[in-house]
């Protein structure tokens, strides 16, 4: 896994995006770990970029999280296409029993639409934070978890962490060099 965590950060790099930090993906992993342990099956990675991200949350099911979904979107065309590559990629090296479906598009569109999550990473345009909080309140079974990016710098609206404290959720800034906000639907 070091090996594709490194070419997939290098990827991103070179594209111009703006990688979560290693300590973030620690995070993302870990979560992932116990959310599939705990019997969630169904992952969303909002803002994928090309896979880096993903790769983290991928790894912490591994071995896992039999019969799961990754469901991984991205806006961006280009980067789409290389997320579509490496998605596979990362799924065959870490022997994941796992649905993976990448997705094109706008994620807050594609959020709607999904039935139900256990785990859900969001690293979009950060105005539209509330937003999907607000989807994912609707779309988060009962003790799954929504990690936010960012939520130190570039902070998002303080709209975003009104929201973050109040009924059904349970909420902590995990301090990252970005920060992480994590919070559990109750």
């Amino acid at each position: 896994m070091k090996s594709l965590a490194i070419q997939l950060l290098e990827e991103s790099r070179s594209l111009g995006i703006p990688p979560i930090s290693m300590e973030d993906g620690f995070v993302l992993m870990a979560e992932a770990f116990s959310v599939s342990s705990m019997g969630g099956k169904v992952f969303l990675d909002a803002g994928a970029g090309v896979g880096y991200s993903t790769l983290w949350i991928m790894g912490g099911m591994a071995g896992v999280c039999e019969g799961c979904k990754v469901i991984a979107i991205e806006h961006d065309r280009q980067r789409y296409e290389r997320l579509k590559v490496n998605l596979s990629r990362v799924a065959r090296e870490l022997a994941l029993e796992a649905e993976v479906v990448p997705l094109h598009g706008d994620a807050l569109h594609h959020a709607e639409r999904i039935e139900f999550l256990d785990y859900a990473f969001v690293d979009i345009e950060k105005p539209d934070y509330p937003k999907m909080l607000s989807i994912l309140q609707n779309k988060l079974r009962p003790g799954g978890v929504a990690l936010f990016h960012n939520a130190l710098q570039p902070r998002p609206p303080d709209e975003f962490f009104s929201l973050a404290s109040r009924e059904p959720w349970k909420s902590k800034v995990i301090p990252t060099e970005a920060g992480i906000m994590l919070l559990r639907k109750r």
